[in-house]
């Protein structure tokens, strides 16, 4: 039994309407948001839970956020990506800065039908770069949007993932930046608060 099947037994597990933590309701996440994300997200009144994937799918850990935005990783897991509900012929990668961005950009976009949203690590290593490109032959998207901020450590992400795409793929997939001036927990708290 690996060391992590306690935290995936609990972070895998739904209540029919899950509450969330404060930090997460003061961004404007709403329970269907989590539930509409599928699987590899979850919450309960003080966490909110990702389940980080490997090439076969199958779960590497679990990242759990808490309050003042404390997070920790399972111990004995390994760092990996997460990634939203795969829709049936997804044509779009979403490739945000994080799980918690990952899961507003899906919550600003309306969960569009087309596109998986998918969060590496903090940063790129050889099993997360082996998983992102392991995601991207079995999904085979025409484009892959890096929605990422300007900042030191989002423009090292977003760099680092544009060589993978352009060494791995040869130009065979569209890879779109898209210029934001705030990630996007910024960007959902506001929409939410324009447009209760």
């Amino acid at each position: 039994m690996a060391p992590f099947d306690a935290d995936l037994r609990h972070t895998t597990t739904h209540s029919a309407r899950p509450s969330l933590p404060r930090f997460v309701r003061e961004i404007g996440l709403r329970p269907d948001d989590v539930e509409r994300f599928g699987s590899n997200a979850s919450a309960d009144a003080r966490t909110l839970m990702f389940t980080e994937r490997g090439p076969d799918s199958l779960p590497t850990g679990v990242l759990t956020l808490g309050e003042r935005r404390k997070c920790w990783f399972t111990k004995g897991g390994m760092r990996s990506l997460t990634w939203s509900r795969e829709p049936q012929n997804p044509s779009r990668i979403l490739l945000a800065t994080g799980a918690l961005p990952a899961l507003c950009a899906a919550a600003c976009e309306g969960h569009r039908a087309d596109t998986l949203y998918v969060a590496p690590p903090g940063s790129w290593s050889g099993f997360s770069v082996w998983t992102f490109e392991a995601l991207l032959a079995r999904v085979r998207p025409e484009c892959v949007v890096i929605g990422m901020p300007d900042t030191a450590r989002a423009n090292r992400l977003a760099e680092e993932a544009q060589q993978i795409i352009e060494v791995g793929w040869c130009g065979a997939m569209a890879v779109l930046r898209l210029p934001m001036t705030r990630d996007w927990p910024e960007c959902l708290a506001a929409q939410r608060e324009a447009r209760p």
